[in-house]
C-alpha cells in the first residue's frame, strides 16, 4: 500500500503543531491506532477519513491527494488525479481478491470451515475492521 494518505495526515498534524497524542484524543482513538494510520499500516474508512478531515479543516480529497484544494491547480486536474489514484487502488484490490479466491480454492474443506469461523469471530469482535464484509 502506498503510504501517501498517512504521510498527508502526518503533514497536516505537523502543520497544525499537534502531536499524535493530542490528535488521537480528539479523534477518540488510541495513540497506537492513530500512529498506524499515519504510518500507513492501517487503512482508514471513509468515516474516519471524514473525521480526520473535519479535525484538520480540510476536505477528504486534500488528504487523499496531498494537494491543497485552494492551490493554483484547476479543480479538474485535482479530480483527474484523484480518479487515477482511485482506479489504481481498485485494481490493487481486485488483484488481491483474485489471489485470496485462488488461495481459498486450494484449501481443504476443513481449513475452509475454520477460516469462516475465524472471520465470523473476528467480525463480531472487531466490527470496524470488517465493516461491510459479507460471507
Amino acid at each position: 500500500m502506498a503510504n501517501t494518505t498517512g504521510k498527508n495526515i502526518r503533514h497536516l498534524r505537523h502543520k497544525a503543531g499537534k502531536n499524535q497524542k493530542e490528535v488521537a484524543r480528539r479523534l477518540n482513538i488510541s495513540v497506537p491506532g492513530y500512529s498506524k494510520i499515519e504510518a500507513g499500516i492501517t487503512d482508514i474508512s471513509i468515516k474516519r477519513l471524514r473525521q480526520i478531515a473535519r479535525y484538520f479543516k480540510v476536505s477528504p480529497a486534500e488528504i487523499l491527494s496531498g494537494v491543497e484544494i485552494d492551490s493554483k491547480l484547476p479543480e479538474q486536474n485535482i479530480m483527474s488525479e484523484l480518479q487515477a489514484k482511485l482506479e489504481h487502488r481498485e485494481r490493487e484490490l481486485f488483484q488481491l481478491q483474485v489471489k485470496i479466491v485462488a488461495l481459498y480454492k486450494e484449501l481443504k474443506e476443513e481449513a475452509k470451515a475454520k477460516i469462516v469461523l475465524l472471520i465470523s469471530f473476528l467480525s463480531c469482535s472487531l466490527p470496524d475492521i470488517f465493516d461491510g464484509l459479507t460471507i
